[in-house]
């Protein structure tokens, strides 16, 4: 069990709590065992480089967080402030509020076209 790969496990643990789900529920998610699933959080196996991915694109995280988490250099201040609004978001949330902030976006820009 290395130092990093118990880190890797706390922050996939701290993703699917976030997001209320069961290992049973992440691991059906991102097609892995439960029993993988189980060991990657205790850091007793690494996922491999497509679970990685599987797992970043499910909760609209980076695999960089994933692997390394919050490194210097690698967030902006307003990158980590949207994750921490969208970290205990459902991907169908964070869907539907990506679509709002677009939408309001557009409107803005229009409204500041205006003259508004």
């Amino acid at each position: 069990m290395s130092a990093e790969g118990v880190k890797i496990g706390k922050r996939i643990r701290e993703l699917r709590e976030r997001a209320g789900m069961t290992q049973q529920q992440l691991a059906e998610a991102v097609a892995v065992t439960s029993v993988h699933l189980s060991n990657v959080e205790t850091g007793n196996a690494l996922p491999g480089v497509e679970v990685v991915i599987r797992l970043a694109d499910y909760f609209g995280v980076t695999t960089d967080w994933i692997l390394r988490g919050n490194v210097p250099g690698l967030t902006d201040k307003l990158g980590e402030g949207m994750a921490n609004l969208l970290s205990d978001c459902s991907p169908a949330e964070r869907d539907f509020l990506e679509g709002v902030v677009e939408s309001t976006k557009k409107g803005y820009r229009k409204c500041i076209k205006a003259g508004g």
